[in-house]
């Protein structure tokens, strides 16, 4: 019975640690994903600035829109990534709670079985 419960709890553990390091990654996947697309719209705002220099002063004044909509578009981003961020870390932190849960279950089972041959 003794080894039953070691059994289960060191395949809770592995099962944990398994998906901490898949939600790890996925949190350094999207930081990794929200920098390739803010350089992606840091170019397109140069190419705007680059498109501006040669134009004259009244053409110029119809890109300001085109900036705004790079700056939408980077505070929408943000939001997602940020929103993604916060549902990945509260994941983390119930897979860290259901595996404190199931390791406390099992300890106290052990107790149990410890006092019971004791007793």
């Amino acid at each position: 019975m003794k080894q039953e419960i070691e059994k289960k709890m060191l395949d809770s553990e592995e099962a944990y640690q398994g998906n901490q390091r898949e939600l790890e990654e996925n949190l350094e996947i999207i930081a990794e994903e929200k920098r390739h697309f803010f350089r992606y719209l840091d170019n397109a705002a140069e190419q705007l600035r680059i498109i501006s220099h040669r134009q004259t002063y009244e053409e110029a004044l119809d890109l300001t829109s085109g900036f705004r909509i790079i700056e939408q578009t980077q505070e929408e981003a943000e939001h997602i990534v940020k929103k993604v961020h916060v549902s990945l870390e509260d994941k983390l932190e119930e897979n860290q709670s259901n595996y404190r849960k199931q390791q406390d279950t099992y300890e106290e089972e052990l107790y149990l079985l410890k006092k019971e041959e004791n007793g």
